[in-house]
């Protein structure tokens, strides 16, 4: 015949968690016809222009329309300590054991610039580079976009997880 005891055991546990979150507020320009000239460069991240009727943006050198970012991260940990003494018999024996769970999070989501015109014409003109980042532009009637060089791309928005476990 066996027997089996724990004649003293203990458990502990510790656990933790934080987030972070950067949220980002775009502007707004809205009136009946908007005009927006710079000698050097116009940048517009994550906001609107809106004119109801023509809308013209020009600069001398560079004319950037892209988004704003917000960010977020979250960790959580928890960890479990088991240990214990025990008999078997005449035996005498003592054991222990360690769980730990990591999981970590993090994401970048891209807001949208709306550069338009409700009823009228958008004109945007560069001297140098025109470049559009995931943002839309609106005209009701013509939509002139010039520069030296011209892109209209994506913005990504990107999410990562991870899990760690440890015995």
């Amino acid at each position: 015949q066996h027997s089996h005891s724990n004649a003293v055991s203990g458990k502990e546990v510790t656990s933790s968690r934080a987030s972070t979150a950067t949220l980002a507020q775009g502007s707004m320009v809205s009136a009946d016809a908007v005009t927006i000239a710079s000698g050097r460069d116009i940048n517009v991240n994550g906001s609107t222009i809106v004119g109801t009727n023509d809308v013209a943006l020009s600069a001398a050198h560079d004319v950037s329309i892209g988004t704003s970012q917000d960010t977020m991260t979250s960790s959580s940990s928890y960890q479990e300590k088991r240990s214990g003494l025990g008999t078997s018999g005449l035996t005498v024996t003592y054991g222990s054991n360690n769980h730990a769970t990591t999981d970590q999070a993090s994401s970048v989501t891209n807001n949208a610039s709306t550069v338009g015109s409700l009823a009228g014409n958008l004109s945007i003109q560069a001297g140098t580079t025109l470049h559009v980042t995931g943002s839309d532009l609106l005209a009701a009637k013509d939509l002139v976009g010039l520069g030296a060089n011209v892109t209209i791309d994506a913005a990504k928005d990107t999410a990562q997880r991870s899990r760690t476990e440890t015995s």
